[in-house]
C-alpha cells in the first residue's frame, strides 16, 4: 500500500539538478527560498522564469543548501550548470 510507496521513495537519491530552475524547485516553495536567502518573492520568481540564478547570489545559496543538508546544490553543481548553458 502507501507506506511501501513511501518507504521507497524516502530511499530513492534526490537528482542532481540539471538547470538553475531545478535548483530552486529544490527547495519546498520560492517564497521559502526568498525568506531563506532575504530576497524579495519575485526575485526568485524571475530567476526561475529565466532559469538563472547571478553568481553574486551562489555564496548565500549555497549556505541556505548546507544549512538544510541540500547536498546535491554545491558549487561544483552550480559551476557545471552555467558552464553548459550558452552564452549571452
Amino acid at each position: 500500500g502507501c507506506s511501501v510507496l513511501k518507504s521507497a521513495a524516502m530511499k530513492t537519491k534526490p537528482l542532481a539538478p540539471k538547470s538553475f530552475t531545478d535548483v530552486i524547485n529544490s527547495w519546498p516553495s520560492m517564497s521559502y527560498l526568498a525568506d531563506e536567502l532575504g530576497e524579495n518573492y519575485d526575485t526568485i520568481r524571475m530567476c526561475r522564469k529565466r532559469d538563472s540564478i547571478p553568481s553574486d547570489k551562489w555564496l548565500g545559496l549555497l549556505k541556505v543548501a548546507q544549512r538544510h543538508k541540500i547536498k546535491y546544490v554545491n558549487a561544483d553543481r552550480l559551476v557545471k550548470i552555467a558552464a553548459s548553458r550558452p552564452a549571452s
